[in-house]
């Protein structure tokens, strides 16, 4: 399984919701005059557990979805980080597969409060989503 096509996924549902001016893979190093946006990251550590009856090995990963509305209208900012966290909750949480990747499980969802981040001088509302993936698929076995 490739984690380019995890990513890509994840990417996908969050495009779908109409909710992102841009969604990134990793954080770019300025996302000025574009809000809200989102970045997916990779968190390490990767954890690949293989079971030898049939070849079949659950790789396990975790990633962090960022979203970023530019702070310079409070009240607008407020909202729109509301109506995000309401579109992405009831997404990634009733959701089990991963749209488009094949053997792919969403097997956990964690969220935190909004909080607020700092980038190139520019404050932005930040709401976070953990997301933890089970990629199930099958190897040859030799011997």
């Amino acid at each position: 399984m490739s984690k380019t096509s995890v990513s890509a996924g994840i990417q996908a549902l969050l495009t779908g919701t109409g909710q992102f001016v841009q969604v990134y893979n990793g954080e770019p190093k300025d996302f000025a005059n574009q809000s809200p946006v989102a970045t997916v990251h990779l968190v390490p550590p990767l954890k690949s557990v293989r079971y030898t009856a049939g070849g079949k090995v659950h790789d396990e990963s975790t990633w962090q979805v960022r979203c970023y509305v530019d702070y310079d209208s409070q009240a607008t900012a407020e909202a729109t980080i509301l109506g995000i966290i309401d579109a992405l909750l009831p997404l990634f949480q009733t959701r089990v597969q991963l749209a488009g990747v094949a053997g792919v499980v969403l097997s956990d969802v964690e969220d935190s409060a909004p909080g607020y981040a700092q980038i190139r001088g520019i404050t932005y509302r930040l709401f976070e989503l953990v997301l933890h993936v089970t990629e199930e698929y099958t190897v040859a076995m030799t011997s």
